[in-house]
């Protein structure tokens, strides 16, 4: 017998509803490392070996030096399990392409929930690609602090928001085209939007918790969920993300008053 865990069984002649998932988009979910799914765990004691890509693309992010593993914990943040860096290096790498994830100027959205204690310079939280104008995508807080979606060299869409101590949850959209739109939401609230120049990300493979390029940037702090999407997502679909996000990470109190996903969380 199949087992419907998903689904809330509702009374006769009712229609039974369910929860809102980024399953739902399907294939458009090329990566999605999620610390709620401990079967994605790879663990040595206590740190993160390796962190399965659930999303279409597969793979896996992964750390062999014992010294740089992050740490996971059951409950690094609200009460919820978390994979947690530290100061000396600790990160995880897919240094080789990851077939799937979106490259040279194609579509795609990026989303993370997670908080970063850095403090300092500049601290990527998640991306991959290649330093140099427009040939990476990735999320990263910078002086002072703000939260800048970043595509390489001074591409950068950027909030107004500090993300130092704080719980975010960030979505960052950029379209297809060499000089296309970017979109970059924090919470839930407005997006802030810029050209792209010259947009060409020429590697996926890349990093959490590490710039791009593997020197430098390095995030302190905790990520919970991140996904890829290989395409902008249209406004529904991502303020369901966002309440998904928001309710199952238990920063709920992040999204605006107005949010169609304040007092409940989405169904499909």
């Amino acid at each position: 017998m199949p087992v419907l865990s998903h689904v809330s069984l509702a009374p006769p002649g009712l229609i039974a509803s369910v929860p809102w998932t980024p399953a739902v988009l399907g294939g458009s979910v090329v990566g999605w490392w999620d610390a709620l799914d401990a079967a994605t765990f790879t663990l040595n004691g206590e740190n993160v070996a390796a962190w399965a890509n659930k999303g279409a693309a597969g793979g896996a992010a992964v750390q062999t030096t014992g010294a740089n593993q992050p740490a996971y914990s059951a409950s690094a943040r609200n009460g919820r399990p978390g994979v947690v860096a530290g100061s000396g290096g600790k990160k995880l790498s897919f240094t080789t392409v990851v077939p799937g994830l979106p490259t040279g100027n194609a579509a795609s959205t990026l989303a993370v929930v997670g908080v970063d204690t850095s403090g300092g310079g500049n601290a990527y939280l998640f991306g991959y690609g290649t330093a140099a104008t427009g040939q990476m995508r990735t999320l990263v807080t910078a002086p002072p602090n703000v939260v800048l979606a970043h595509f390489g060299a001074a591409n950068d869409t950027s909030s107004v928001l500090s993300w130092t101590h704080l719980d975010r949850i960030v979505v960052a959209d950029v379209g297809a085209g060499v000089n296309p739109t970017s979109n970059l939401v924090v919470d839930g609230g407005g997006p802030q939007s810029k050209t792209i120049t010259t947009l060409n990300t020429t590697t996926a493979g890349g990093f959490i918790f590490a710039r791009p390029s593997g020197s430098g940037g390095e995030w302190l702090g905790v990520v919970q969920e991140i996904l890829v999407f290989n395409r902008v997502l249209t406004t529904t679909e991502r303020r369901k993300l966002e309440g998904y996000l928001a309710w199952r990470w238990s920063v709920v109190a992040n999204l605006p008053s107005g949010h169609p996903y304040k007092s409940s969380a989405p169904y499909v």
